[in-house]
């Protein structure tokens, strides 16, 4: 298929100059009007593997501190991704991994509560049988085996709602509250919400919604975990913007706007995110990192020491002013950073 010439530019419509190839206002080539194949293919391969799109210029920019937002502040912004987009990709594709990593994990299912159930209804066969077939005179046999295949293990009726053995949602509010009911294991995982709160006279309504979130967790901890993880992002990028307000209070005799100090503190985490990616692919395909844990404390002095110049090249304050606004700025950071956390997650338990 042959290409052809338009008179106006297919892009954004100006009109486009004789003898010219490109569209003088938005730069799109004025010929191959009708789409091909082999045209498509051109435009992914260019995109994707030209060394001189703003994605390659923003990531060979990124690891000099400051550098980047410097760039944008000073008026390069068409040549770099936006220090918010790349922030937000980054943080995406940092997220995306680890989700991944706790997919492919079997810790989190195998501590299912549907699994803790289930070993306490083979414990029951087991006792209900086991005599039946080996007899009286085979108890001590049977009781160093019902030991050593149901070793913690607890009829369903008989345990206390919520399991001891639960971890997670269990951190998070006193499951004391909960277990003061006296609900069995069995008639949790069984019984319908109403007759449960019915018979055993659940009236608070704070009561009620931990029962049924305790449940909901405990019937699919994977997805709960993966469902809190994911809200965690929003602690970030609200501590990126509230300590974004802390450095205009340390810098308030630069002068410097409050979009500059935001745009520092997101060049900072992109960095982070991005550094981190690598490690969690290896984790992803390797499992490594329980063997060469040491590399996370490498990346963690790195991720300090380039947050460290970056405040150094971009204020351009003394190494002993630098280093205490730097610290501040750290223990700010880790006080705004827990208290969002805290609330997101407890918010998420009780929408999960």
């Amino acid at each position: 298929m042959k290409s052809k010439t338009t008179k106006h530019c297919l892009n954004c419509g100006e009109d486009l100059l004789t003898g010219k190839d490109f569209c003088p206002a938005c730069g799109q080539k004025s010929k191959d009007a009708v789409l091909t194949f082999k045209q498509l293919v051109k435009d992914f391969t260019q995109d994707i593997f030209n060394l001189d799109t703003n994605l390659f210029r923003t990531l060979l920019a990124l690891p000099f501190p400051a550098r980047l937002t410097k760039m944008y502040v000073a008026g390069h912004r068409k040549a770099y991704f936006t220090p918010i987009r790349l922030f937000l990709v980054s943080m995406f594709l940092h997220f995306t991994l680890l989700l991944l990593i706790i997919n492919l994990g079997n810790e989190i299912n195998n501590s299912s509560i549907l699994g803790y159930m289930e070993k306490g209804r083979l414990l029951q066969r087991f006792d209900q049988t086991a005599l039946k077939f080996l007899g009286e005179d085979h108890c001590d046999q049977i009781d160093s085996l019902r030991n050593g295949i149901f070793e913690d293990v607890v009829y369903p009726d008989i345990d206390t709602f919520p399991s001891k053995t639960g971890w997670g949602i269990n951190s998070i509010f006193g499951d004391d509250d909960v277990r003061k009911y006296g609900i069995s294991m069995k008639d949790a995982y069984e019984m319908d919400a109403e007759p449960l709160y019915k018979k055993y006279k659940i009236t608070n309504k704070m009561d009620r919604l931990k029962v049924s979130q305790y449940i909901k967790y405990d019937t699919n901890r994977l997805a709960g975990v993966k469902f809190i993880i994911g809200n965690l992002a929003w602690s970030i990028i609200l501590s990126v913007f509230m300590v974004a307000v802390i450095l205009k209070l340390l810098y308030v005799r630069h002068h410097i706007y409050f979009v500059e100090h935001a745009c520092l503190v997101m060049n900072l985490h992109s960095f982070a995110f991005i550094l981190l990616c690598p490690i969690f692919l290896g984790e992803l395909f390797g499992a490594w990192l329980s063997t060469y844990d040491w590399i996370i404390a490498w990346l963690v002095g790195a991720i300090f020491l380039y947050g460290f110049l970056s405040f150094k090249f971009y204020y351009r304050q003394g190494w002993i002013m630098t280093t205490l606004k730097y610290t501040l700025f750290g223990f700010s950071y880790i006080i705004l950073m827990a208290l969002f956390s805290a609330v997101i997650l407890f918010i998420s338990v009780f929408l999960f």
